[in-house]
């Protein structure tokens, strides 16, 4: 596993589940994080702040949706790695005061130590490592990393780069990947990123207050409006700025919301209705759910602000001036407009396909690129790409697996997502 978030929890918790079910192969699982177990959950290393509270129902743990076989296997993965059997090990109090309480959501924090609590509890091997390399060796993976030497203020500082003496079968790789950013020319002071503001508060709010006073009405600009945008939009609402002059700049015209919808969710578990449905369908509904979309919970704390418009196009570079920023983009006829802000948050998402900066150019070149790997049958029901395409061992990417089930990208099925990776493992006949 590349990565200590909850896809490398739900993956652990099953792999403990089968090893105390099913006789034969027994499979074990090496955690290579580069920051700390729920890292990008915790509100220390961007990403968030910690506070806010999860989007998706907490039920839907690193178990659900407890439907799987083999026998015996939703027992344990539910007693000892559901959200429920977390509190209680908290203290029976903590668990009666949730129940008691409505059933309020938890905050990233608290997400952040759920995951940690169950990747300890797995008995999955944790290696603090920033992963910088994968190497094909004899039909199997290695792996190149630089371990944690110590920390400076509780980040990392990495050490020199190792290869593992273990030889992998198959390498999970996860999470969102580094921020996407906007080219930014000078007025660096005055732009934010949607991975990194979280960690500079202190910057966000003096540069917040550093509006040019021959202009008081200058916009706050916000680029995108998927859930990241919608959480930057949140927090400035909540500290100070709801009565400030909003602009939203992005290929969508309005934010749009996602609420928790009976007739939505059977898709995420219904693999047969999913398979039905065309290509280009699972595409929309897949992005319609996981990407460019906010959560009704979230829309409601953006109720208050009086003064929010979205410009439509396509944001193209940053540029600073005397005290403010300016955007320029394209908008829908190809014209290049340029709007001055007095501070930017580019909120454009992320590059979910960092991991290929791992392989060799001649490794992702032979199996014809990222292009390639984007193409509709390139992925299997295991989330590894077809060997009739991908010429090294396996690698499952779930982020990338719209075509196979709606629910993988995110946390909405992690239980299914941790079986169709797994299972698969099962039928290899140990060495």
């Amino acid at each position: 596993m590349i990565g200590g978030g909850a896809k490398a929890a739900a993956l652990s918790a099953r792999a403990y589940a089968l090893r105390h079910t099913v006789g034969g192969r027994r499979i074990l699982i090496d955690i290579y994080e580069a920051v700390a177990k729920g890292a990008n959950w915790k509100g220390s290393y961007g990403y968030t702040s910690g506070q806010q509270t999860l989007c998706t129902p907490i039920e839907r743990d690193l178990g659900y949706p407890y439907v799987s076989e083999p026998e015996g296997v939703r027992s344990i993965l539910f007693e000892n790695f559901s959200w429920n059997a977390y509190l209680i090990n908290q203290s029976s109090k903590v668990h009666l005061e949730w129940i008691e309480g409505g059933r309020r959501p938890p905050t990233h924090t608290d997400f952040a130590k759920y995951l940690a609590w169950a990747i300890e509890r797995s008995e999955a091997e944790f290696i603090e490592a920033k992963v910088v390399g994968l190497v094909e060796a004899a039909g199997k993976w290695k792996i190149r990393y630089r371990p944690v030497a110590r920390r400076k203020k509780s980040l990392p500082v990495y050490g020199h780069i190792f290869k593992s003496e273990q030889s992998y079968d198959g390498v999970v790789v996860t999470g969102p990947g580094p921020a996407s950013r906007i080219k930014v020319k000078s007025g660096g002071s005055f732009v934010f990123d949607g991975q990194t503001m979280w960690g500079k508060i202190k910057e966000v709010k003096a540069a917040l207050r550093r509006v040019p006073a021959k202009d008081p009405d200058l916009p706050i600009v916000i680029i995108g409006a998927g859930g990241t945008a919608a959480a930057i939009l949140a927090w400035l609402a909540t500290n100070g700025q709801r009565n400030r002059n909003f602009v939203v700049i992005s290929t969508q015209p309005a934010f749009y919301t996602r609420g928790d919808s009976v007739f939505e969710n059977k898709v995420f578990n219904s693999p047969e209705a999913w398979r039905s449905l065309p290509p280009e369908v699972r595409t929309e509904f897949a992005d319609r759910l996981n990407r460019g979309v906010v959560w009704s919970s979230v829309m409601s704390e953006l109720s208050g602000i009086q003064q929010i418009n979205f410009h439509y196009g396509r944001a193209t570079q940053i540029t600073g001036a005397s005290g403010s920023a300016r955007v320029f983009y394209s908008d829908a006829k190809g014209t290049n407009i340029g709007i001055d802000a007095a501070v930017v948050f580019d909120a454009i998402g992320f590059d979910g396909w960092w991991w290929l900066n791992l392989l060799s150019k001649d490794a992702l070149s032979e199996s014809g690129g990222r292009e390639a790997l984007k193409a509709d049958g390139v992925m299997g029901d295991d989330l590894a790409f077809d060997p009739a395409v991908w010429k090294l061992p396996p690698l499952h990417a779930p982020l990338q697996s719209s075509q196979i089930g709606p629910g993988y990208q995110s946390l909405m099925s992690l239980g299914s997502m941790a079986s169709s990776v797994l299972d698969a493992y099962l039928t290899i006949e140990a060495p």
